[in-house]
């Protein structure tokens, strides 16, 4: 069974908390409390995987998901990084993909990790 599609916030929610520039979301407020933020300091919370999270109307959404969605006005199943890097966040840098194209990039990601973990293991 597929997984249910995360809907986006509105525009204007993600408008009113953050800013993009150079790849990043900036906070445009100062919050107080738990983990309190400053005017332009990078939004969303680091991950173990390499990406960041950001709440935005109660519910966490990958940064290069918004910044897709704040300069298209789409919201994929999937958004990429061209490059490969998780942290490179610039629009220019992110493409749409659907979940063929995921499975097969995933898959090409497999195969190399193997082929390098065996030539290690070889050397």
């Amino acid at each position: 069974m597929p997984r249910p599609r995360l809907q986006p916030p509105t525009l204007k929610a993600i408008n009113a908390l953050v800013r993009y520039a150079g790849g990043n979301l900036l906070y445009k407020k100062r919050r107080q409390g738990r983990g309190s933020v400053r005017p332009g300091d990078v939004a969303g919370t680091p991950q173990p995987n390499g990406y960041r999270l950001l709440t935005v109307s109660k519910k966490r959404y990958y940064v290069h998901h918004l910044i897709w969605y704040m300069h298209h006005n789409t919201w994929p199943d999937f958004v990429r990084h061209i490059n490969g890097d998780k942290t490179d966040n610039r629009v220019e840098n992110l493409r749409a993909a659907d979940l063929n194209e995921y499975r097969v990039e995933q898959n090409e990601i497999h195969r190399a990790q193997i082929e390098r973990d065996a030539q290690e293991y070889i050397s």
